[in-house]
């Protein structure tokens, strides 16, 4: 079977793209905007439908997982990349789309994959992202039958690949300067190396439709982030727990945890708690 990962050098991406190597069913091709002859990526810029419809030709996959994401551009990434890909596909290759959480817009928390999602308004920071990422599940919904849409919150990795955010949080540590995090905002907090096994196992098996992914539990930014530099063994003292309201901020969604029951039942893979 072969295995189509666009966006095999980013931090979801480059995990996956690892662990699906050593799969002995999967044959794994990794593409990235610039070529890596070292970890055999190959180039493909999706924003070019020519080269597009030749790598399709080319790898004719079984399986194409979208790890791309782009915040600022992301409506041109969706609009004119996503459809580059998916108009070039045959109606049997599985598409794995990964979402985000924040497509619940509303912030009150335990969403499951039935519940309806939402747009924010165009002078919201993260609108761009947000609406696009809402197209792209809508777009897929209607032109490929063959779909999974991941949803994810966060993610995180492991002592020794370590994400933006808390390589920020740790310079702070290291300066002995106090770092704010909310601790009235939730959300599930996904393990990249779980949810890399967790695409693996939809490459390979029949399961279709919308997912939700990550741990049973959520936590505030405040209790994640206390946990996560504790386990990569800093002082957690300097993280104080700050309170956001929606005077400061009116369109941060509170809480935007995932029900993760469905997932749980489908695949074997298991989330951790942080």
């Amino acid at each position: 079977m072969k295995v189509l990962i666009l966006g095999a050098t980013g931090f979801l991406g480059s995990i996956l793209y690892q662990k699906a190597l050593h799969e002995e069913l999967l044959t794994v091709v990794g593409t990235s905007r610039y070529s890596n002859v070292a970890k055999k990526i190959i180039p493909l810029d999706v924003m070019d439908k020519h080269l597009v419809a030749e790598t399709i030709e080319r790898i004719k996959p079984d399986v194409v997982i979208w790890c791309l994401m782009s915040m600022e551009n992301e409506d041109q990434l969706i609009e004119i990349g996503l459809k580059n890909v998916v108009t070039h596909l045959s109606e049997v290759t599985k598409f794995i789309f990964i979402s985000t959480d924040a497509v619940f817009v509303d912030g009150r928390g335990d969403y499951d994959e039935l519940d309806p999602t939402g747009l924010l308004p165009s002078e919201a920071r993260l609108a761009i992202y947000v609406n696009a990422k809402n197209a792209g599940e809508q777009y897929l919904m209607k032109n490929h039958p063959n779909y999974v849409i991941v949803r994810t919150g966060p993610l995180y990795g492991d002592n020794h690949y370590i994400e933006k955010r808390t390589l920020q949080i740790i310079e702070h540590i290291k300066e002995n300067k106090q770092y704010n995090a909310w601790e009235n905002v939730f959300r599930s907090f996904v393990n990249v190396h779980n949810l890399s096994e967790a695409l693996i196992e939809l490459s390979k098996n029949n399961v279709i439709g919308i997912l939700h992914a990550g741990p049973p539990q959520k936590e505030s930014y405040y209790t994640f982030n206390k946990k996560r530099v504790e386990q990569l063994g800093f002082d957690s003292t300097f993280i104080c727990p700050v309170i956001v309201t929606k005077e400061e901020n009116p369109y941060i969604s509170l809480d935007t945890s995932l029900r993760t029951d469905k997932i749980s039942e489908l695949l074997p893979t298991v989330f951790r708690n942080i």
